[in-house]
């Protein structure tokens, strides 16, 4: 749709030196419905072209480099990518940049401790809601005047975008790294979360097919994975 409305604007510029303007006009006036069509095509590119404008336009009021890169994050972007350490270092940040999102997926989950998974949770703050009730009084006062206005009740609420959280990772490879024995031994701390509602028999999703090394090599390990098999991918060569 580009090409053809640029291809109709240049077609339709029409100088001293051109000696066909009719023939290169952009709107020829022989059908009504073909003339409607490209003014419709011109018209939508303009709309584009000026929401692209309007997209763009903060990008121009924001001179520091650091308040561009905020914009962007929090208006632009559709995925977002960190660390759990760095979701726990610039937490007070997003905040006060009102950081909005309703789906998050942790990667290797099975190795990182439980504070560190409910950390990327608690990255956006609560919107505030007022439920406004339409009780109309009816009962007099103490001075004789009846009240027949609309009471309001303010009820606060802290709502989040977030929708689902999505733990990807395999608890029974390596668990957290704790330093201190006491804590890993006594307090659990070596179980991440993802350990924890795996055992406790949540529904999760088990992938049955490998494909990071040649099958001789996956039989080492295959006996703690039920029904793991290959992918095509690691058996079409033959073992050497």
């Amino acid at each position: 749709m580009h090409s053809k409305y640029s291809n109709a604007v240049s077609a339709s510029s029409m100088t001293a030196s051109n000696p066909h303007p009719q023939k290169d006009a952009l709107f020829l006036g022989q059908s009504f419905e073909e003339d409607l069509a490209r003014a419709r095509v011109c018209f939508g590119f303009l709309q584009r072209l000026f929401q692209e404008l309007e997209e763009v336009r903060p990008l121009e009021l924001l001179k520091g480099q650091g308040d561009r890169v905020n914009f962007l994050l929090t208006k632009q972007a559709r995925i977002i990518a960190m660390t759990c350490t760095h979701a726990a270092m610039k937490r007070k940040e997003f905040l006060r940049l009102a950081l909005q999102y309703d789906t998050l997926v942790i990667e290797e989950a099975a190795q990182i401790l439980d504070i560190e998974t409910f950390i990327p949770m608690t990255l956006q703050a609560g919107r505030t809601t007022v439920v406004g009730t339409g009780n109309r009084g009816d009962g007099n006062s103490g001075d004789g005047n009846s009240n027949h206005g609309n009471s309001n009740r303010q009820a606060n609420s802290n709502q989040h975008r977030l929708k689902r959280v999505i733990l990807i990772g395999d608890h029974f490879q390596l668990p957290p790294v704790v330093t201190n024995p006491a804590f890993a031994r006594f307090s659990r701390m070596e179980q991440s979360l993802f350990a924890r509602i795996a055992r406790l028999g949540a529904p999760t999703v088990c992938l049955d097919r490998q494909g990071r090394m040649r099958p001789t090599l996956a039989d080492l390990f295959r006996w703690r994975y039920k029904g793991l098999g290959d992918l095509p991918v690691v058996c079409w060569r033959k073992e050497e």
